[in-house]
């Protein structure tokens, strides 16, 4: 017997042979769960949150998988009855050892769900999940959704070059493209060409390397 609220349940596997799978092919003794106790009688209501993108590209600045409003229906269509809910909890957390945690409480329906105050959104590449939660004497509503942020391509490219038979090697340089909120390379970057002076006409490849 429980009261009324949310636990945390996890799972232990007795057998030494067997571990839980994680998402990003690891693996865990240990599998951790949330549990949300609801009152007797009470019926499910519904959000309708659209689910516009599970994955983002690291750029620096807050991202959320959702859009919409928080309002309560009777079901999980728009059309259905709305259902007075009371206030929507809204719970952002790391997963699969992203280490973040973010939770607004008492955000009143009809809120659109980028504009809530209070919640700070996850910045750093990894995995998360959101949880949409609310409660009165008569329903009882949760959503959740989990979504990415991955780490930014940046691709260093050396410059084309043109230059004359018997002049001297030209001095290289490389272009950085993928680099967000004014971020650097670090490390010093080298240069280097299959050709080594310019006595022969062709073509020939420069290649960038180092750098972190």
């Amino acid at each position: 017997p429980m009261t009324v609220g949310k636990y945390e349940v996890k799972f232990n596997l007795l057998n030494p042979n067997y571990t839980f799978a994680r998402t990003d092919e690891g693996t865990t003794n240990t599998l951790t769960i949330q549990a949300n106790v609801t009152k007797d009688n009470q019926e499910r209501a519904y959000i309708s949150v659209l689910v516009t993108e599970t994955e983002f590209t690291y750029d620096g600045t807050g991202k959320l998988p959702v859009t919409g409003n928080l309002t309560a229906y009777e079901s999980a269509s728009t059309s259905a009855n709305t259902v007075d809910i009371g206030t929507f909890n809204v719970h952002i957390e790391g997963l699969n050892e992203t280490v973040f945690e973010s939770t607004t409480t008492g955000v009143a329906a009809g809120t659109d769900i980028t504009a809530i105050e209070g919640l700070t959104l996850p910045t750093a590449p990894g995995t998360y999940v959101i949880i949409v939660s609310a409660a009165s004497d008569t329903h009882y509503l949760y959503k959740s959704q989990v979504f990415d942020i991955t780490k930014a391509t940046v691709t260093i490219k050396a410059n084309d070059v043109t230059v004359y038979v018997g002049d001297e090697m030209p001095t290289f340089t490389y272009t950085v493209n993928g680099l967000v909120n004014e971020g650097d390379l670090t490390g010093d970057i080298t240069l280097s060409c299959s050709a080594t002076d310019t006595n022969t006409a062709g073509t020939y490849t420069i290649t960038p390397g180092g750098g972190t």
